[in-house]
C-alpha cells in the first residue's frame, strides 16, 4: 500500500487531502478534509 497525502492554506482556510494505492497503483480509499484557521495567540 502506498499513501499519499497533501496540504494547502490559503490566509484563513486550509484543506488536506489523500490517496491511499495497493501495490499496483488502484486507488482503495480517497479523504478530502477542509479546515478553518485560527491564530492562536487570540485565544
Amino acid at each position: 500500500m502506498k499513501f499519499n497525502v497533501v496540504g494547502v492554506a490559503v490566509e484563513e482556510v486550509a484543506g488536506c487531502g489523500g490517496v491511499l494505492r495497493d501495490e499496483k497503483g488502484a486507488v482503495k480509499a480517497l479523504f478530502l478534509v477542509n479546515v478553518l484557521l485560527v491564530e492562536w495567540s487570540k485565544w
